[in-house]
């Protein structure tokens, strides 16, 4: 079971929606990605690696860390203030600077 969880900024609005189990994938025989999602979970023994989104708190970019080639800085601006996106709870939001992310406690899905 996967649960959503929604940060919004409580200046700017803005809004990152986070899942609890990320993007497991395997290699299909093209070596190309193919994420297992719940509740289609039949494959998942046959993933070998996560994509866990991230937010760069200095620029707002965000993007995947994959496990299998993991990276400790921002793909854009090469910060290494990054976060997990499943950890946005009280950071300061990259894109207005004045706010903070917090839970959303209406908006709650689980698949």
């Amino acid at each position: 079971m996967a649960i959503s969880t929604m940060f919004v900024c409580t200046h700017c609005k803005k809004s990152i929606e986070s899942w609890s189990d990320a993007n497991a994938y395997y290699l299909d025989d093209k070596g190309q990605k193919q994420y297992v999602y719940h509740p289609y979970m039949d494959d998942l023994s046959h993933c070998i690696g996560n994509d866990d989104p991230h937010l760069c708190l200095d620029c707002g970019h965000e993007f995947m860390i994959d496990s299998l080639a993991p990276t400790s800085v921002c793909l854009k601006c090469e910060s290494a203030n990054i976060i997990s996106d499943q950890k946005l709870n009280g950071e300061v939001c990259p894109c207005c600077k004045k706010g903070t992310f917090k839970v959303d406690p209406f908006s709650f899905s689980v698949s």
